[in-house]
């Protein structure tokens, strides 16, 4: 590899088709570094980077590296440049250009790949001077560096070929045009620069062999532009299949463009519509009469239930017990239970309260309520622990009850807890009431076991798809659009139950008896007791009961 260089300050390394270029001061021992780099078999940009990059960035100083690869000639340039006291410009094949690379607004490194080069030069911010050396393999002093890969011809210069137009037989030519002004002001002779070149004695269509035409037409004036014959062109007719707009075989594939309002596009009733709803409407004549079958035998009445039964029939047509009375509902009846009580099976037309949302739905609730005022033991159940959780650090009492490892007593049954702490499956941790932001349709606060994460916002979301640790995603009304979509994320770490703000717009306030309002920072987690309410805002509130 053979590289013309001009002399400068600049430290060149030059070998095994590889060029770099220091144009600054260096660390010592760099250079003889990159020499012994470049002499490797996978010597190039990745070795030269190797060396200069030894001591950090910070230690890296400006440079240019041109490496060749693909053999004779290179079919590929690897570029990399640092700083801006020096640039690399190479020449390729169908790039559409020089490709200049340069390390200004960059903090490490330019770097680029460029196939099929032809030349590469490679300057400095030092003046190159006028006689070049050439150079195979050297540590040199330059300012330039530059070396052509392929020798490009010049586009040979092809004589312009006459061309021969044969005369029209449309009657007597104009006169020849002659000195045709191309900025000239005025009806003068124009001077020579101001002539297109080749305009003069240009002979006209229709002149005669020896360029005399047989009648000179006056003269019309040009907008000032001095003064030129204006012969009238004879008129050609032209095919109608060639005229703009004709049709060319596909317009018949497009129909003209037609402009519509956006109220043509709503969907109305029409007349087809309206008459088949009057044929609805119009009363349809009685069928003919069909022979009766035989009387099937009706099945056997199932007994009725006693008195004291809580449903003695489907709803739309079952009696509520005689002690629900509309007016005063008992004692741990929802509105809606009463209502519902009062109004199944008198009027269809009565609406529906406004906690069911058909109002023939019996709800949980309302069959607890009902259940409450027949006398019936409600029973009580307990959230049991979650299959396939968590296990944590603790006890166990002799039912098997999980305790946290400094109780001396079990919480659940009351027995003293002996022996050492042991991994036991983590239980309920408590219970969260959502109250204020409730959706419609759910009467009452919103009870929610603490056996895993929760997520609670106006519509929220989570990216956990761990099976053990994918968190209850609660819904809370926020009609004034106070409450984030996700705004705050209940976690369970041992024995704790932690709350946290997701970096909400309007901000989550901790309120915890005979302390002053705490507002949460944004995704700081804070250990929660019994009693702590959390203001989501927009009258929504999280109260946490039962917690260890």
């Amino acid at each position: 590899m053979t590289v013309h260089y001009s002399e400068g300050s600049a430290r060149a390394v030059v070998r095994n088709g590889t060029v770099v270029v220091l144009p600054g001061p260096a660390p010592a021992g760099v250079v003889d570094a990159l020499w012994t780099a470049l002499d490797a078999p996978d010597g190039g940009v990745a070795a030269t980077l190797g060396v200069l990059a030894a001591g950090g960035l910070a230690e890296t100083p400006p440079f240019a590296v041109v490496s060749l690869s693909g053999g004779e000639p290179a079919t590929a340039a690897h570029v990399a440049v640092r700083g801006t006291g020096v640039k690399v410009v190479v020449s390729a094949e169908g790039a559409g250009g020089p490709v200049e690379v340069t390390g200004a607004g960059v903090v490490t490194w330019s770097e680029r790949v460029v196939d099929g080069p032809t030349s590469f030069a490679v300057t400095t911010d030092e003046a190159p001077a006028d006689e070049e050396y050439p150079v195979q393999a050297a540590v040199v002093r330059a300012s330039a560096l530059r070396r052509t890969l392929v020798e490009v011809a010049p586009a040979p210069d092809v004589p312009a070929v006459p061309v021969e137009v044969p005369a029209a037989n449309a009657g007597p030519a104009p006169a020849p045009v002659r000195g045709v002004p191309i900025f000239g002001l005025g009806g003068g002779q124009p001077s020579g620069e101001t002539i297109v070149p080749g305009a003069l004695d240009v002979p006209t269509l229709g002149a005669e062999p020896d360029g005399r035409p047989d009648a000179t037409p006056e003269p019309a004036p040009l907008l000032g532009l001095g003064t030129v014959a204006a012969p009238e062109a004879p008129r050609t007719e032209v095919d109608e299949a060639t005229q703009f707009g004709a049709d060319d075989d596909y317009g018949h594939l497009f129909g003209d463009t037609v402009m519509r309002r956006v109220e043509d596009a709503a969907v109305r009733q029409g007349e087809d519509d309206e008459a088949e709803e009057e044929a609805a409407a119009e009363p349809v004549p009685a069928p003919p009469p069909v022979v009766s079958s035989p009387p099937v035998p009706e099945p056997p009445q199932q007994p009725e239930p006693a008195g004291d039964a809580l449903i003695s029939g489907v709803p739309g047509g079952w009696t509520p017990p005689s002690t629900l009375s509309p007016s005063e509902p008992p004692p741990g009846v929802t509105p809606g239970a009463a209502q519902r009580a009062a109004s199944v099976g008198d009027s269809p037309a009565d609406p529906a309260p406004l906690d069911d949302h058909d109002g023939q739905t019996m709800m949980s609730s309302d069959i607890a309520a009902l259940r409450k005022a027949a006398g019936a033991v409600v029973p009580k159940f307990s959230a049991g622990i979650l299959p396939g959780g968590p296990q944590i650090l603790g006890l166990l009492c002799p039912d098997g009850h999980p305790n946290p490892p400094t109780n001396d007593r079990c919480r659940t049954c009351g027995a003293e807890l002996g022996g050492d702490a042991e991994q036991v499956p983590r239980p309920s941790l408590g219970q969260m009431l959502v109250t204020g932001g409730v959706q419609p349709g759910i009467g009452g606060p919103q009870v929610v076991e603490l056996d895993r994460p929760v997520v609670v916002g106006r519509r929220p979301r989570t990216n956990n798809a761990s099976a053990d640790r994918t968190p209850r995603l609660v819904t809370v009304a926020s009609p004034d659009q106070d409450i984030s979509r996700s705004h705050v994320e209940i976690t369970l770490e041992e024995w704790h139950v932690l709350v946290a703000d997701l970096a909400t717009t309007n901000g989550t306030t901790l309120l915890r008896p005979g302390q002053q309002p705490r507002r949460l920072h944004p995704n700081e987690k804070v250990i929660v007791v019994e009693g702590d309410v959390v203001d989501l805002g927009d009258g929504a509130t999280l109260t946490f009961e039962g917690i260890w």
